[in-house]
């Protein structure tokens, strides 16, 4: 957000159809900006490895992400992007409980 705006972190627990393959409850971790969005020309390849739009950039932050989800067990993903900002989204199995029982 080269000119300022709001970073929004949400965390959230599915217990419904979102469930995963062994039918855990699954975390989200949203991760929501107001800044210009990405060209959607883009999408399809901003988790390959070396893709980058920047001058200065490497291409490896969310390739590296999206293979820590998956090592997880869980996935990353886009889920909206336009002039009002972008959103991605984490999902990470649960494990064990929040409330420590």
């Amino acid at each position: 957000m080269p000119t300022g705006g709001t970073l929004t972190i949400t965390i959230r627990l599915q217990r419904r159809g979102a469930a995963n393959a062994r039918g855990a409850a699954v975390v989200e971790i949203g991760v929501e900006d107001t800044g210009p969005g990405m060209p959607a020309a883009d999408l399809p390849s901003i988790f390959e490895p070396f893709y980058t739009t920047r001058a200065k950039g490497t291409g490896l932050g969310l390739a590296i992400c999206r293979q820590i989800a998956e090592a997880h067990g869980g996935s990353i993903r886009v889920a909206r992007t336009g002039p009002e900002g972008t959103r991605v989204e984490v999902t990470l199995p649960q494990e064990g409980s929040p409330y420590g029982r």
